[in-house]
């Protein structure tokens, strides 16, 4: 597919888009990267292979269309710990990567807090089929956050949330963001932040527990 401009450019082209959000690395201390790591290929493989039956989308909300999807993208801000481990497990299966950033690129930069995570940051950046970045400043970064959280949440059909399930810190964290999915009515696939990293459907802010959905990925085998 070639490059597109902007994710609107998607819109139409039956591409299925799954945002992602997420800790980063100071909140996944309890996760176990490689397991992380295996359910996130075991979620987009099956969301690969079953993005052309309606009876399986429709389990995440999406309705019937007159053309099946056609490919699976990733929409991903990158920031370092969940974002860039769930871009690198979607590329490894040819996934489209899609891009939206608080900042400036150059900007967003600073955000990197390693060598490694810098490099994994322009390195997920030059495979992206769009970058788009919005306006945020320093002067105002929660702001900034919250709304490249929420641009993810409006432009995805389902959202993926790499979560331990407590609370948000601040207006644009992961407990925030999923609850803006839920009030926009976009499942919500929450790949738990905590080894063993079970996998939970949330479907309505008002349903009264998460349905466990680990059983749907055998691949990886729970001990």
């Amino acid at each position: 597919m070639e490059a597109m401009a902007t994710l609107d450019e998607f819109a139409g082209n039956r591409v299925l888009c799954v945002g992602v959000t997420g800790h980063r690395c100071g909140r996944l201390s309890r996760m176990d990267e490689p397991r992380l790591r295996q359910r996130l290929h075991d979620i987009f493989s099956w969301i690969i292979v079953h993005r052309t039956t309606p009876e399986s989308m429709a389990r995440f909300g999406l309705k019937e269309t007159a053309e099946p999807f056609s490919a699976v993208a990733l929409l991903s801000a990158l920031a370092e710990g969940a974002d860039q481990i769930a871009a690198e497990e979607a590329l490894r299966l040819d996934c489209i990567l899609l891009c939206a950033l608080p900042f400036a690129r150059t900007e967003y930069e600073a955000d990197f807090s390693t060598t490694e995570t810098r490099r994994a940051y322009h390195a997920l950046l030059a495979q992206a089929a769009v970058v788009e970045e919005l306006q945020g400043t320093r002067a105002n970064e929660e702001a900034a956050y919250a709304d490249v959280g929420h641009h993810v949440v409006a432009c995805s059909d389902v959202l993926l949330a790499i979560w331990d399930g407590d609370g948000a810190q601040g207006p644009g964290g992961t407990a925030s963001i999923v609850a803006a999915a839920l009030e926009c009515e976009r499942s919500v696939i929450w790949l738990d932040a905590r080894s063993p990293h079970r996998v939970h459907l949330l479907t309505d802010s008002r349903q009264p527990s998460p349905v466990d959905i680990t059983d749907l990925f055998p691949q990886t085998v729970d001990t």
